[in-house]
């Protein structure tokens, strides 16, 4: 059993658009998080201001809906770390 609870170890942002959607590209946060444990797990950030990601950010696991596959496992900041945007 994990706590759900890291650090930011690495981060990688990218932006993507979808063809049906002219408007601005959306960033997207692709994260290594460090967890609590030991492990190091890949995923994405949400909730997250893009310009206020940083190597060391507490962050804890979040769950959100995916249109293919159901809930998916990404992480978010602390509360107390980070406002959220």
């Amino acid at each position: 059993m994990v706590s759900g609870r890291g650090r930011v170890y690495s981060w990688a942002v990218t932006y993507t658009r979808t063809q049906s959607d002219p408007g601005p590209a959306e960033p997207h946060v692709l994260v290594l998080v460090q967890l609590a444990e030991g492990p190091r797990i890949l995923s994405n950030l949400v909730e997250c201001v893009v310009d206020k990601v940083r190597a060391d950010l507490p962050v804890e696991l979040a769950w959100v809906e995916s249109k293919d596959a159901g809930p998916r496992p990404v992480f978010q900041p602390t509360d107390a770390s980070h406002p959220k945007g």
